[in-house]
């Protein structure tokens, strides 16, 4: 389907992986943003640029919340002037705002299937390192696999990877 024709699309099927290698993060998705009337092509991976590190970060969920929030987690980032930060101190920042963006549009349901979530390969010119991250719900912690998928087609992706990404 032509990335400018709409069609009817009443099942989202949709996946963003990230894989770990010797030589860093790789981070990749569909690009199908489909609602339940309407589908469109798009990024579902986005660039994040700030003064001591780098991030791709790769979403499911609400088209709209997700760029916001990858929006709000590039704009805190790059408010830093100081020494270049450690993986963690970066990831913890990205946390807050992760949970923050995270608790507004679930504010009290504790929803483990929510589509909302992303995958993030981040690298920290501290460190001079990459690794992976990804959400859960509200959390957002680093990945001990050498895989991780989201998104509807999560389980089949961790399945046809052979990890324990689901």
């Amino acid at each position: 389907v032509p990335p400018s024709r709409k069609v009817k699309y009443n099942k989202r099927m949709t996946i963003v992986a990230g894989f770990v290698h010797e030589n860093g993060v790789l981070v990749c998705s569909d690009t199908l943003l489909a609602n339940s009337t309407n589908a469109k092509y798009g990024a579902k991976i986005f660039p994040v640029l700030f003064n001591d590190g780098r991030a791709l970060i790769g979403f499911s969920g609400l088209e709209v919340f997700a760029q916001g929030a990858i929006e709000q987690i590039q704009a805190s980032l790059g408010t830093h002037t100081g020494q270049p930060r450690t993986m963690a101190e970066i990831v913890e920042h990205v946390r807050k705002v992760w949970f923050k963006a995270y608790k507004k549009i679930h504010p009290t349901s504790n929803e483990y299937l929510s589509g909302e979530q992303i995958v993030a390969a981040i690298w920290s010119a501290r460190e001079a390192r990459a690794s992976l991250y990804r959400s859960s719900g509200e959390s957002f912690s680093e990945s001990h696999e050498h895989a991780e998928c989201i998104g509807a087609g999560d389980v089949l992706g961790g399945y046809l990877i052979g990890s324990n990404a689901a």
